[in-house]
């Protein structure tokens, strides 16, 4: 696995961590729809990993 490609695959699993964790706090403190933010969280944290991906991509 070139070198590249496991930093962009470490730094989009800590991305999505963080943002099931920010899902959590929403959930928690019952501000938002669950459903909702839950599917909206994970659609942004898609493409971000594809955006990583994309650059991790890029930088080879």
């Amino acid at each position: 696995m070139p070198r590249n490609l496991a930093r962009t695959l470490a730094l989009q699993l800590g991305v999505t961590g963080f943002g099931f964790a920010v899902a959590a706090l929403f959930l928690a403190d019952g501000t938002a729809n669950a459903p909702d933010a839950l599917w909206k969280t994970v659609a942004v944290l898609f493409v971000l990993g594809l955006v990583l991906a994309g650059i991790g991509a890029n930088d080879e």
